[in-house]
């Protein structure tokens, strides 16, 4: 190994995981300074219980589990290390306003769902088989589980009241230190980005198990109790102060990723402004989408925002939702809410941009392929359980309007159009037919020819195109 060439024991390493970098390290002083700058190629600052997502993170880098409200004592811990790092991923623990409310609200109405059979609890049957005999004592038994399951759901708010004030009680102890902390925190950070060559960042909300991170014996998990929140976006939080560190020492990045936003908590200003500017990549899953209904008078400040990365901008990604898809329930949705500039009247236009990708929206047909129109290279599309809402403008409909720089058109899980005619407003995804793409392996009409990359996704390109390839 001492005397393989730089550059091939460099690419060795880099195929290597976290823990055997870690011992090759120990092999000589030329490995450790090669393995090194792999090894803390991102830094990763999580809170404590972190649910992690292994697919987004396939290697499993080491991480620093830390508190907003002790962030600068952690990052003293990583400085020396922090000349390596090109990429940061940013979910330090934070304990936000209302959350035990929010929890509060979620045992109420759990109350009045509908029970699944996970819940139930076949030991109480006082059966010892547990068997079916599809007569009426197995249906007097399962509406006993059922009954037995929301008894239980409504006992909890009394049963855990002492447990969600004391913890509720630290919670607030964690949220002082958090305020009084906040500006060594943001001095700590500015060094940590300072020190870096930092060219990505994800932030991330901090997600955990009740039951595992110490609170109380409580059974939840944090993403759930954050789905009721309406007023409030850590993520947005923590971009604002990224983004004045940002601005402060003069460095740009080129791919942001923020998980479980709320667009309506973002903020225009020179710092955000001058973070966006230099973005080759963007990528946002919003948490609520509620501001892009076609109903909405909400004024979002992305558009300005994206207007100063609209030079270098290369790929967009908008996700609706937080850990995994999650249609929203119903309503028509418009790009144009956060890709149309009011000042000039026109819809953003970016002339670098070569792909876009959305996922889980009722979209307006119009709105997208105004978008779309607007983008001079675009090659790449990329659909998934996206739903078009529009009646006469299918996705047969889309896939002939597209301008003629779109090469390929990608699609993956649920995808509908057509609503049924005369549902009432607002529209809901499950009223609109399914587009069984899978089959639709020639469009002839439209000009596309469909291929399946794998057992999710299909591909469709341009007939012409094809035929020139081969």
């Amino acid at each position: 190994m001492e005397r393989m060439p730089v550059e091939l024991l460099r690419n060795v390493l880099q195929e290597l995981g976290p823990s055997s970098l870690k011992n090759v390290r120990l092999v000589s002083k030329r490995c450790a300074e090669l393995a090194t700058p792999i090894l803390f190629s991102v830094i990763k600052l999580v809170g404590k219980g972190h649910i992690s997502n292994r697919i987004a993170d396939p290697r499993r880098l080491p991480k620093r589990s830390v508190e907003f409200g002790k962030l600068h004592e952690a990052i003293a811990e990583v400085l020396p290390l922090a000349r390596n790092a090109a990429g940061l991923v940013f979910a330090p623990a934070v304990y936000r306003e209302g959350f035990w409310d929010d929890y509060r609200t979620y045992l109420n109405q759990q109350i009045d769902e509908p029970v699944e059979e996970v819940e139930m609890d076949y030991s109480e049957d006082g059966d010892e088989d547990g068997g079916d005999d599809g007569g009426e004592d197995e249906e007097d038994r399962y509406e006993a589980r059922i009954q037995r399951v929301i008894a239980r759901r409504a006992a909890r708010p009394e049963v855990e009241r002492d447990q969600i004030q004391e913890t509720e009680e630290h919670w607030n102890l964690k949220r002082q230190e958090q305020e009084a902390n906040s500006e060594k925190v943001e001095a700590s950070l500015l060094e940590l980005i300072s020190c870096t060559n930092l060219k990505e960042l994800e932030i991330q909300a901090w997600e955990f198990a009740g039951f595992g991170a110490g609170f109380g014996g409580l059974c939840f998990e944090s993403f759930v109790i954050d789905s009721y929140r309406k007023v409030s976006s850590p993520t947005a939080h923590h971009l604002h102060l990224i983004a004045r560190c940002l601005h402060k020492c003069g460095r740009h990045i080129e791919k942001l990723h923020v998980r479980a936003l709320n667009p309506e908590m973002i903020q225009d200003s020179l710092a955000m402004r001058f973070a966006f500017e230099g973005l080759r990549h963007i990528r946002l899953n919003l948490y609520h989408v509620d501001s892009l209904l076609e109903n909405s008078s909400f004024d979002h400040a992305l558009p300005h925002l994206l207007e100063h990365a609209g030079p270098t901008l290369e790929r967009i990604e908008l996700v609706a939702g937080s850990r995994w898809p999650r249609l929203p329930s119903r309503g028509v949705h418009l790009l144009s809410k956060i890709f149309y500039q009011k000042e000039t009247s026109k819809t953003l236009s970016f002339p670098n941009l070569r792909s876009f990708r959305l996922v889980s929206l009722i979209v307006s047909t119009p709105s997208l392929l105004e978008f779309i129109t607007a983008q001079p290279k675009i090659a790449k599309l990329e659909f998934s359980y996206v739903y078009l809402a529009t009646l006469g403008m299918g996705w047969e409909s889309l896939a002939s309007a597209l301008p003629a720089s779109v090469e390929i058109l990608e699609v993956s899980g649920s995808l509908g159009h057509e609503p049924i005619a005369g549902s009432d407003d607002p529209i809901a995804y499950n009223w609109c037919a399914d587009w069984k793409y899978s089959e639709k392996q020639l469009l002839t009409e439209s000009g596309w020819k469909g291929e399946a990359v794998d057992s999710i996704r299909t591909q469709f390109r341009r007939i012409e195109n094809s035929s020139n390839e081969e």
